[in-house]
């Protein structure tokens, strides 16, 4: 088991992640959909995606605060974030089915080493200024990567499986941008 310790800004969330195999158990990406951006305030979003048995808060459950709204394609998005400094922790929506997406940023330090980004969704929403991610590849496609859309997503060091796609294009648990 590796424990992947992690929590909110001001220190009063801690949580841990418990995974056999973080390397096929969870996975972690960039998302350059406007949603994402306007809720970190930043260039894109970045969570690792994890099974919910995995995750355990250990300290200031009473400070866990969930915001829910629409992520711009009818599907209700839940986020936790810290009721004193606003700090994210982690999302889900009906799309996740028994998964969570951890924000990347609330691990601690030697716990992101171990699930670094694999990938990017939404790249041509990407900022112009903002180059691709460059990372290790990532075997075993397959075992947790949905079906997706060439244009949308960029995983690297594999060819990108192919599936059902919505009609507008975007993968089936992703949604749609809402801008």
């Amino acid at each position: 088991m590796t424990p992947l310790p992690g929590g909110c800004y001001c220190g009063l969330i801690k949580y841990t992640i418990t995974l056999e195999d973080p390397e096929s158990q969870a996975r972690t990406s960039i998302c350059h959909c406007g949603n994402c951006k306007k809720f970190t305030g930043g260039e894109h979003g970045i969570t690792t995606k994890i099974p919910k048995t995995a995750f355990r808060i250990t300290q200031g459950m009473e400070h866990v605060k969930i915001h829910e709204a629409d992520n711009g394609s009818g599907v209700l998005l839940h986020r936790e974030f810290c009721d004193t400094c606003g700090g994210p922790l982690l999302e889900y929506g009906a799309n996740a089915g028994d998964n969570i997406y951890v924000f990347y940023g609330t691990l601690e330090d030697h716990a992101r080493g171990q699930v670094e980004p694999k990938g990017e969704f939404f790249c041509k929403l990407r900022d112009p200024w903002m180059p691709s991610i460059e990372a290790p590849t990532c075997p075993n496609v397959g075992a947790f990567l949905p079906s997706l859309h060439a244009f949308d997503y960029v995983f690297l060091g594999e060819d990108i499986p192919s599936g059902d796609v919505l009609d507008n294009g975007y993968p089936r648990n992703v949604g749609s941008v809402s801008d």
